[in-house]
């Protein structure tokens, strides 16, 4: 019987694991020029793609990430959950705003995957309109 339970408790021990490993990825990635925002697991970010814009009237920023083998909606379901789940408001489709801030994004299927263009942009708080 002591037997049974100790491999009971080891299959459970290792089952729950595996599971585990699977819904909580042990190091997410982010994009290199927006910090807060995750790249979703596979995708590789094209640095050579993105850019900063920032004067004193407000900034834009942009990000591309690329996910092979991968169809749109998987792409725009993730950042959907994982942006509302950061606190972002869902303006209008692949629009969100959050403390003053939009973010945008473009989802473009490519030869081999998928393309995904984030681009955040805010307005100096002199020229925001107000809310």
């Amino acid at each position: 019987m002591c037997r049974f339970l100790i491999l009971f408790f080891a299959l459970v021990t290792v089952s729950f694991q595996g599971v585990a490993e699977n819904a909580f990825p042990l190091k997410q990635e982010y994009f290199t020029l927006l910090p807060e925002i995750p790249m979703m697991e596979g995708m590789t970010e094209k640095t050579d793609k993105g850019f900063v814009f920032d004067k004193a009237e407000g900034q834009v920023v942009e990000s591309v990430g690329f996910l092979s083998g991968n169809s749109p909606q998987k792409v725009w379901d993730f950042y959907r959950e994982s942006l509302e789940g950061l606190g972002w408001k869902s303006l209008r489709n692949k629009v969100f705003s959050r403390d003053g801030e939009e973010l945008l994004l473009k989802i473009a299927t490519e030869k081999n995957g998928v393309l995904l263009t984030v681009r955040l942009s805010s307005l100096s708080r002199d020229i925001r309109p107000s809310q």
